[in-house]
């Protein structure tokens, strides 16, 4: 048996048995449970002995460490209401908390938010209790002075539980960070740093990483304009917090929000920039400067679902280089998705972008070969026919999400808009590219770039079509254009 099929074993049980978990979160499982996965186990060690049944012994013990990680993965990030968390307390009245800013601050144009680490908590009553664990949400409207991750602060406010807001689970979306309340209307306030708040050296790390981010972008606003500095930050970092909210209206239109999102194109460019400046050394040395600049660039942009997913698959594929294994790419993904959730399963239950990421990976590995023979008409100049093919094959495996996640709102026109767009790309990806092809085979020199400009103008015109509330197919662009920033 190759070991291959132990790994999809192992990886696909865990996988799935995390999802089924989300329905049956518990701190601590029962005995029954982990007898009956440790039966499992020694039936398939009894198996492995006779080799007729070898293969079948193998898979069942992969099932059964499959199914144990899921269970301890997910126990293991429940969250259970004690006497010393600070959703205990999350009950509409005014407190004071101590603690640090655990995150990069959310700055917005009208309000910053901050994740506080508490350590303790002022009850209105004057009852101090300590230690308190556990993570808050404050948002502070005053905008000055501002604070920076690592400070240790005093939040006053208004202390409680998240709600929904609308059809959005606002509670479940802060478990995945760890966040089970919040104060809207915080007011903050540096506090001396003493021997319980003492930042450790991660947090050092990361504090330096983000001061050089703030120079970073501070400088970008020197030299450019609005929105213009907003947008290069937005390249660069993946910042978007200083984007005016028209513009990104504008991109979420068109279907060109991926352009501001990092992904792992990025994590490409910090592997060519690394292994290039350091091209006298042998590739197997390169490889551990290669991996330290992923880590650091994952935690200067904010280590998000999306980044850390590109980062893992980026130190993935820089390890198959080192042992020639460059084929496994469904298990690279499978071992990237496994190693997230390892980390926080929620992350597969509650974060759309986490999920809309990785179907569009599967759509990228799975789906994207099967279009060749669509695509075959559309001359590769300047990347044109992969950039398209790519592109389309993502969407179409995020479509039936996008479709899930906008139902409730636009039940009859998603359904029908999603199946308009899946029968008719063909035809509008064909009309723009024939007449560029034809160019293309002439073989004029000077062609090329304004055969590429003018396959983009007429996909941008297309895109733009979206805004025109005359045609009311083009809605589906508007909703997997969306996805863009979600899948890279």
């Amino acid at each position: 048996m190759h070991p291959r099929h132990c790994s999809y074993a192992f990886l696909l049980s865990f996988i799935v048995f995390v999802f089924l978990l989300q329905w049956n979160q518990r701190a601590l499982y029962p005995a029954e449970l982990w007898q009956n996965i440790l039966l499992l186990g020694l039936v398939g060690l009894l198996a492995c002995i006779l080799r007729k049944t070898r293969e079948t012994g193998c898979v069942c013990i992969a099932l059964a460490l499959g199914i144990a990680s899921a269970c301890g993965a997910v126990a293991r990030t429940t969250h259970g209401p004690t006497a010393l968390s600070i959703d205990t307390y999350a009950t509409e009245q005014i407190v004071e908390v101590r603690g640090r800013i655990v995150a990069e601050p959310d700055r917005r144009p009208m309000q910053t938010k901050y994740t506080v680490e508490t350590e303790e908590i002022r009850l209105p009553s004057g009852t101090i209790i300590f230690p308190v664990h556990g993570k808050i949400l404050a948002t502070d409207a005053s905008g000055w002075p501002e604070y920076s991750y690592g400070d240790a602060v005093v939040v006053r406010g208004t202390l409680e539980k998240p709600g929904e807001i609308e059809l959005f689970s606002y509670d479940r979306y802060l478990s995945r960070f760890g966040v089970y309340a919040v104060i809207y209307r915080a007011s903050l306030e540096k506090t001396p740093v003493s021997n319980i708040l003492d930042p450790s050296l991660p947090v050092r790390i990361n504090s330096t990483l983000f001061a050089v981010k703030r120079v970073f972008e501070s400088q970008i606003n020197r030299l450019y304009a609005e929105p213009h500095a907003s947008f290069m930050a937005g390249l660069l970092t993946g910042s978007r917090r200083g984007i005016p909210e028209h513009l990104m209206d504008v991109f979420n239109t068109t279907g060109l929000t991926h352009i501001i999102a990092i992904s792992g194109y990025n994590i490409t460019i910090v592997i060519a920039v690394i292994a290039g400046m350091l091209f006298w050394l042998p590739l197997k040395i390169r490889f551990f400067p290669a991996v330290a600049a992923i880590a650091a660039f994952t935690l200067f942009v904010g280590a998000s679902a999306a980044v850390v997913r590109a980062s893992i698959m980026g130190i993935l594929g820089l390890l198959a280089l080192q042992t020639g294994r460059q084929s496994e790419v469904r298990l690279a993904v499978l071992w990237t998705l496994f190693l997230m959730l390892l980390w926080n399963p929620k992350e597969l239950w509650y974060d759309a972008g986490f999920q809309l990421s990785f179907l569009a990976v599967l759509g990228l590995t799975e789906i994207a070969p099967h279009l060749d023979p669509i695509f075959k008409h559309i001359p590769k100049t300047l990347g044109m026919r992969e950039a398209l093919q790519m592109t389309v094959a993502a969407q179409l495996s995020a479509v039936p999400l996008i479709t899930h996640y906008q139902f409730p709102r636009r039940p009859v026109h998603t359904v029908r808009d999603a199946l308009w767009f899946l029968r008719n790309s063909r035809k509008f990806l064909l009309v723009p590219s024939r007449a560029t092809h034809r160019i293309h085979r002439m073989g004029l020199p000077g062609v090329d770039y304004p055969c590429g400009r003018e396959a983009g103008g007429a996909s941008f015109r297309i895109s733009r079509a979206g805004e025109d509330q005359r045609n009311q197919h083009f809605r589906v662009l508007h909703g997997a254009g969306n996805v863009g920033a979600q899948i890279e």
